[in-house]
């Protein structure tokens, strides 16, 4: 039964409206039939520096179809990353475990200590 519910909550239409109830955008722009990506406006920064990362965001790819939610990584990119940048990868589980120390991420802030 545990399987179960862990599998319901950490399906990508699942985390899709944990993200979105919680303040993150779906980007529609950098979104694409393969990769889903969203951002988390609150903690954007204003730069003319075209190679950094204006907000923390996470994104998601698929390379088939048959891919089980359960099996996709879910990446993180911090505000402020640029070339060379750490891309945290998450399993979904993990994901939602770590998700408040992602939101609570600001730039100049030291490396989240991430649980699991």
């Amino acid at each position: 039964m545990f399987g179960e519910i862990m599998r319901e909550i950490t399906s990508f239409e699942s985390i899709d409206e944990l993200l979105t109830d919680g303040g993150w955008e779906f980007d529609v722009d950098n979104s694409t039939d393969d990769l889903a990506t969203w951002f988390y406006p609150p903690s954007g920064i204003d730069t003319e520096d075209e190679t950094v990362e204006t907000v923390t965001r996470i994104w998601v790819g698929a390379d088939s179809e048959d891919v089980d939610d359960s099996d996709l990584e879910w990446h993180v990119i911090f505000v402020g990353a640029g070339d060379g940048a750490i891309d945290y990868i998450f399993s979904a589980e993990s994901l939602v475990e770590n998700l408040l120390t992602i939101e609570a991420y600001r730039l100049g802030d030291a490396e989240p200590d991430f649980q699991g």
